[in-house]
Parts: C-alpha cells; structure tokens; sequence
C-alpha cells in the first residue's frame, strides 16, 4: 500500500487541527498526543479563509456562528472526542 499524499493546505489544516486538539486537551493517553477529531478537522477549515468551505459560507452566513458552537461545546468540563481513543487532560 502507498503512502496517501496531502496537498500543502491539508498538511497545513491538520496541523492546525492538532494544534486545536492540543488546545482543548484532548490527548493521547499513553503519548500525550494530540487526537485530532472531526470538529478539530472542522474548526481549521473554516478558519482557513482561502478554503473552498469558507468561500462558499462567506456571504451567506457568519462563519463564527457556526464556529462559536462547536468551540463552546469544546470548552465545557465534559467535552471529549467522542469516538476518539484521546483523553482530556
């Protein structure tokens, strides 16, 4: 099996998203690594003002109001990952 190739965007937005992910405390219980989630994937896309996905809401709605859910969900105490193998710290 190749190894699968990512554009540099890509490359860039997962590492946001690790960054996110590290953030918000959500880890690796063994390692200590950041687990990147779906809403940490979500969050650094639509952070990405040159993405095809910010593009498309601009101007139809305000990208932060579907932000600002999803982060205040990620900043409650019983916020985890679900589905993830991560923890939070």
């Amino acid at each position: 099996m190749t190894a699968q190739k990512f554009t540099p965007r890509v490359e860039r937005i997962l590492a946001v998203a690790s960054r996110i992910a590290s953030e918000h405390g959500v880890v690796d219980a063994e390692s200590g690594d950041p687990v990147i989630g779906a809403e940490h994937i979500f969050i650094a896309i639509l952070r990405d003002r040159d993405s095809i996905p910010f593009q498309a809401l601009q101007g139809r709605l305000s990208v932060y109001e579907l932000l600002d859910p999803v982060l205040d969900i990620m900043r409650q105490e019983s916020y985890s990952s679900p589905g993830d193998p991560g923890r939070r710290k």
